[in-house]
């Protein structure tokens, strides 16, 4: 009885270890050289901004937590690996920078980027594991493949929305991202607190000027740069003054508010996570989803082939 009744509790224990032993058992990949001038690191050191702790992480466990934390609820499994394979190169890209000199990057994402420090890492996402050291390249660089959640039928130029000329990432048709419930949004602000947030941006804004003033828009139908009471604004300043989800919007007075209406989530650059879904749900495989957001880009492997 006493038997039984041991095997009744170790049994639940043991099923639910399961994945992190599995995880551990699988033996570290051998990395090789990418190109003549990169090499895939097999860990990553990491600066806490908040303690100022430096972490050593193996560089799969690093890109497993980024992409737990990015991953689009539901993604078919082909788009899931898209979005792995983006998420190491876009991690790698970064590392390239040099942003830091005693560590490799930050876990801040207004300068590197945002990664989870628990000590306790998941189980290895089936997606990160079977495209494991697969990278995109442009020449011989880790590419930076920038991903978001929707746009509204073409992605953006990355010279549109941050003024930098990167070959790869240009606009491309991106079909199903209506479906995201953030697809469509809509805000609303009175006249006064618009005002308000104006005058915090430009202290020498004229707010008697009443015009909401000329729109001059990207290729993608993105709002690139507009004339608010005098002043230029580009649109990803608006959008972060007023926290809307993207810069594809329009603006109009009703009722004495300023509303906003907003289509997509996002900056738009690089890979659509609905576009890729769609995609994938069409027969595409990870492969040809890459290819198809990130322009003349090589997808390699740092593993030796056995």
């Amino acid at each position: 009885m006493k038997r039984f009744l041991c095997m009744l509790i170790l049994i639940p224990s043991l099923i639910l270890a399961i994945p992190a032993v599995i995880s551990f058992l699988v033996p570290e990949p051998d990395f090789v050289p990418v190109s003549n001038s990169y090499s895939f690191p097999a860990s990553i050191t990491i600066l806490d901004a908040e303690t100022s702790q430096i972490h050593t992480i193996a560089t799969e466990d690093c890109v497993n937590r980024i992409f737990l934390s990015d991953l689009l609820p539901g993604a078919p499994f082909e788009a899931a690996k898209a979005q792995a394979v983006a998420t190491r190169s876009y991690l790698l890209s970064i590392i390239e920078k040099q942003l830091h000199n005693d560590c490799m990057l930050c876990n801040d994402p207004s300068h590197c980027m945002g990664i989870s420090l628990n000590d306790i890492p998941a189980a290895m996402h089936p997606a990160v594991a079977e495209t494991v050291g697969q990278i995109l390249l442009y020449g011989e660089k880790p590419a930076k493949a920038c991903y978001f959640t929707a746009c509204s039928g073409k992605t953006e130029s990355a010279e549109d929305v941050w003024g930098v000329d990167i070959p790869y990432l240009r606009s491309v048709s991106s079909e199903g991202d209506s479906r995201s419930a953030s697809y469509r949004s809509r805000v609303f602000y009175p006249i006064d607190g618009f005002y308000t947030v104006l005058k915090g941006a430009r202290h020498n804004i004229d707010i008697s000027q009443s015009n909401l003033g000329k729109v001059e828009k990207t290729k993608a139908g993105h709002v690139k740069e507009m004339v608010l009471l005098n002043q230029r604004f580009t649109g990803e300043e608006i959008k972060n003054l007023f926290q809307l989800k993207s810069t594809n919007f329009t603006a109009e007075v009703l009722d004495n508010q300023i509303v906003f209406t907003v289509l997509g989530d996002g900056h738009g650059v690089g890979m659509s996570q609905y576009g890729a879904k769609t995609m994938a749900e069409n027969g595409k495989n990870y492969a040809d989803i890459l290819s198809h957001y990130y322009s003349d880009v090589q997808l390699k492997s740092a593993i030796k082939e056995t």
